[in-house]
């Protein structure tokens, strides 16, 4: 039995309960602590959680997982439950940046609305960077836009990806570039004279180059210190959505997000125009393989204007939108895991099947030969027991190797040797059929109705009224992004 499987209604349900502590779907300790981990796409992200945490993050992201991205890792710190919020990069490939936004504002703004606050944000940065890219970039400008912070105390900037051997040359260059990221406006500089604070992490429990211990550790022992003396303040995207009632495309994130989107369409559209002006041209005298070219074309830049009118729509979503969009999607989710695990079912059912019919056949085959056996008058048997068709194994012959002289008592333990080999394969395989079911009707009877009934719950009660409706002890919330 895959172990996957197996754990699947257990890792689900605790899965649900970390969700529903961030949306506040459960309340929170006063002394529990959420932090957001932001960065782009291959910052650390994970890697960094999973050290924290000692959990391993991957699993959250499969096929058994009702979340694909945002997901909510906890541990114990001193008494204390630290709530780690991995999220989305803006440069995920499977996403564009308006999906990515109205993630983090579906979650953040439930949870506002519910009465959880965010503790502090760590902000990942790989080193290992030669530059500081247009994604990473990116990512500083949403970040600030989403805070809007008079103040960053409660900020950790993370320099990740140090090499842990290098030269006296590449420490002065990471160095180097180190300082500028911290002392440039134009990166980390004003969050840092603001109150933020830079470190560096390794991945390793060894000292970093000046000197300080670089472990993750360290970096959250910081930030729980800071969320003690410091009050957390509310993003700016929460006020903006539950406060102010905005839209996605109002607040000061969806804004600078919106304005690409009208640039991006522009330059589409235009350059539309021109290559259906040289479609015309090729019609009349032109090459014909390169005008399938130039119709190929049209067709992806058209699928592009779709996903870009697509955007435009998100932009104009409302808090109660994005509850019902994430219900819906929490649900086809759920649908896709029972889904798989009612094919678990049937394979396994399937699988049984065969071995008994397999063990059938042995058994018959058994009979006969020592029949054969005891009257060789009769015949050789030839064609009085012909395959089996529908077994879909492949089962040893029923007729032992053994000389013709071989005694019947010889063949017959051979032929036992087989029934039992056979059997113990059938009581494993009754065995992952019966596990299997069990599985199922757990996940259906408990998993499957307290998941949906806490994605209601939790996102869209903090969405549409601001008030976390009442939720039934062991409740559950599932993700569906």
């Amino acid at each position: 039995m895959n172990p996957e499987i197996e754990s699947v209604n257990e890792r689900l349900e605790d899965q649900a309960q970390r969700l529903s502590a961030l949306i506040g779907a459960t309340k929170p300790r006063a002394t529990d602590r959420f932090f957001l981990v932001l960065g782009r796409t291959g910052s650390g992200k994970s890697t960094f959680i999973s050290r924290c945490t000692g959990k391993d993050t991957n699993i959250s992201h499969g096929l058994f997982s009702c979340t694909d991205s945002l997901d909510v890792f906890d541990m114990r710190w001193e008494g204390r439950r630290i709530y780690l919020i991995d999220t989305p990069g803006f440069n995920d490939t499977n996403r564009s940046e308006i999906d990515t936004l109205s993630v983090l504002a579906t979650y953040l703004g439930a949870s506002y609305s519910n009465g959880v606050r965010i503790s502090g944000l760590l902000l990942l940065h790989p080193i290992s960077d030669n530059r500081v890219s247009g994604t990473n970039l990116r990512t500083i400008e949403m970040v600030e836009a989403m805070c809007g912070f008079d103040r960053y105390d409660n900020l950790a900037i993370v320099t990740t990806m140090w090499p842990e051997h290098s030269t006296k040359y590449e420490r002065a260059t990471l160095n180097a570039r180190e300082a500028e990221l911290a002392g440039s406006d134009k990166f980390y500089g004003s969050m840092i004279s603001k109150g933020a604070v830079m470190f560096r992490h390794h991945g390793t429990d060894r000292k970093g180059y000046n000197g300080e211990a670089s472990s993750e550790k360290r970096i959250l022992a910081h930030l729980i210190r800071r969320s003690d003396l410091h009050a957390p303040e509310v993003l700016r995207l929460q006020k903006e959505l539950i406060e102010e009632k905005k839209t996605i495309g109002e607040t000061s994130a969806g804004a600078i997000v919106a304005a690409d989107v009208y640039r991006h369409r522009q330059v589409r559209e235009r350059a539309l125009q021109q290559l259906e002006e040289r479609i015309r041209e090729h019609i009349y005298g032109g090459s014909k393989s390169h005008l399938v070219e130039l119709r190929q074309t049209k067709a992806a830049w058209q699928q592009e204007l779709e996903k870009l009118e697509e955007s435009k729509e998100t932009l104009r979503q409302s808090m109660a939108d994005l509850g019902e969009k994430e219900f819906q999607r929490a649900k086809q989710k759920i649908d896709e895991i029972e889904d798989h695990l009612m094919g678990q079912v049937n394979l396994k059912e399937e699988d049984l099947k065969d071995m008994e019919d397999s063990l059938h056949y042995i058994n018959n085959s058994r009979a006969m030969a020592l029949a054969l056996l005891k009257a060789p008058e009769v015949g050789d048997g030839s064609g009085s027991n012909g395959q089996n068709q529908a077994s879909r194994r492949r089962t040893p012959s029923p007729t032992p190797s053994a000389t013709p002289s071989a005694s019947p008592s010889t063949i017959e333990r051979h032929l036992l040797s087989q029934n039992e080999e056979l059997m113990k394969l059938v009581r494993i395989a009754r065995r992952d059929a019966s596990e299997m079911r069990r599985i199922y009707a757990a996940f259906k009877g408990k998993t499957r109705d307290q998941a949906l009934n806490g994605t209601v719950n939790g996102i869209a009660a903090g969405a549409m009224s601001g008030i976390i409706a009442a939720v039934a002890a062991g409740g559950l919330l599932c993700s569906v992004m």
